[in-house]
């Protein structure tokens, strides 16, 4: 099983605070369409709730994969 680490940059507005950002996320599966990259910004979304207590919309900015590692 293939493990892809990707660094993300992101934009975020909530109705108390709005910001930008960037988190590392592994994934099972390469990024290769839109809902994946739509389950991506979900778990940003979760993130920024449980983290920081903001519940808020995202924009993914930018995605770079960072490694494939093999398990």
């Amino acid at each position: 099983m293939k493990i892809y680490k990707y660094f993300m940059s992101y934009q975020f507005k909530g109705n108390s605070e709005s910001g930008m950002g960037n988190i590392g996320i592994e994934l099972d599966e390469e990024i290769k369409d839109m809902k994946t990259l739509e389950r991506c910004k979900r778990h940003i979304e979760k993130a920024l709730k449980n983290k920081k207590s903001i519940q808020a919309n995202v924009i993914i900015l930018n995605f770079q994969l960072l490694n494939v590692e093999e398990n």
